[in-house]
């Protein structure tokens, strides 16, 4: 494995070669195959605030695709992460659990383990122990196996571009990256569209595990604010160019994920009491330092929230522990005068050293940030 970083790290392979190891992941377990054929999934490139793995596969569920969605943990709210933190819910699935799900529901998210791609699992937990998480031609081997073995023909990749993402830190190194993606999964029979978007400030308001269960209850409730709705629409935009189809309202957002819910192990209420649940634990305030414009430092939250989640692992009986969170109680850009509560952070453990801990990374800037920047990247460039 380490010959293998290495050469992928020098980006000395080919577009064929990278193929090609995303053939052998894929085959090392189970691979699906299906009768219809319109299977599709959204992915993303890892980084925090964004909600696309966990709203994408609704609205592409609600447009007539079955989404099998393979995963891995993320940091520090994946995806399945975020939905393994609502009790009852089953993250890992046997071949005829997930086919079940599909042709009841269109819909299964679950772990990559030891019954499909077991080698890019043992591949991908390496890579952290070594710090190779951040080599975007080993991201793109690993990303397209799990594609590939679900049997999917059409992906949308949520190129998320920042300093701690798997794609690049600059938008040159995340477009070239983007197009090698595309690229690849053509090689593999793979229809692929890549939308590439400003990760160095939050999508929404809501940061952590818990804070995610939080967001996506507003938003299927319909209690959308304008930080809710915009990102709902980069999201519904995303599925539409992955599959096609027509935006769905909240509401039918809903009804595809109670769905869902059930079907693998939950449901809507249990949901709705961990939201519950997760609202009433102890909060503390930071509050605007001075005048100016409210901007976060992102990369430093993250990886505070990271270290808080990796000391509970040890002492929790569970693989995704939630002990802490932020949410933002203005959107980033905002004029604030000094004093003026600005983020709520929650935390199940010791409250004061989170806050803390995270008050300098909340701060506020001389001058204003202009609007997220987005591009979308596909075959035609």
């Amino acid at each position: 494995m380490d010959s293998l970083i290495a050469v992928f790290k020098e980006n000395a392979v080919s577009d064929h070669e990278i193929a090609y190891l995303a053939q052998r992941l894929s085959r090392s377990g189970e691979v699906l195959a299906h009768e219809v054929a319109h299977i599709a999934d959204v992915a993303s490139t890892g980084g925090p605030s964004s909600l696309s793995t966990l709203l994408c596969p609704l609205q592409l569920v609600r447009n007539g695709a079955w989404v099998p969605k393979l995963g891995v943990p993320g940091r520090p709210a994946g995806g399945i992460d975020v939905l393994a933190c609502i009790p009852g819910f089953k993250s890992h699935l046997t071949k005829d659990e997930v086919l079940e799900c599909l042709h009841t529901c269109g819909y299964a998210h679950f772990l990559a383990d030891d019954t499909f791609v077991p080698l890019d699992v043992v591949l991908f937990n390496y890579r952290k122990r070594t710090k190779a998480i951040d080599v975007p031609n080993l991201a793109i081997a690993s990303l397209l196996a799990k594609k590939l073995a679900m049997g999917i023909s059409r992906v949308a990749l949520d190129v998320r571009v920042a300093p701690y993402t798997n794609f690049g830190s600059t938008w040159l190194e995340a477009r070239v990256n983007a197009q090698r993606f595309i690229g690849t999964a053509a090689l593999l029979g793979i229809d692929a569209t890549c939308f590439l978007t400003d990760a160095a400030v939050p999508y929404q308001p809501f940061i952590g595990r818990g804070e995610s269960l939080v967001a996506l209850h507003h938003i299927l409730s319909g209690n959308l604010t304008p930080a809710l709705t915009k990102h709902l629409n980069l999201c519904r935009t995303i599925s539409n160019a992955c599959a096609g189809g027509n935006d769905a309202d909240p509401s039918d957002l809903r009804a595809v994920f109670a769905d869902h819910l059930k079907q693998q192990g939950s449901s809507w209420d249990i949901f709705v009491r961990k939201v519950d649940e997760l609202l009433t634990q102890p909060r503390g305030i930071i509050f605007a330092k001075s005048d100016g414009y409210l901007s976060v430092d992102l990369a430093s939250i993250r990886q505070i929230i990271i270290n808080h989640q990796a000391e509970r692992l040890g002492k929790s009986d569970t693989q995704f522990p939630d002990s802490c969170g932020l949410t933002l109680l203005l959107p980033a850009g905002t004029a604030v005068e000094g004093g003026v509560p600005v983020a709520s952070v929650r935390s199940t453990g010791n409250l004061e050293q989170l806050l803390a801990e995270l008050h300098r990374f909340v701060f506020q800037s001389a001058t204003q940030r202009g609007e997220r920047a987005t591009e979308m990247v596909d075959a035609n460039g």
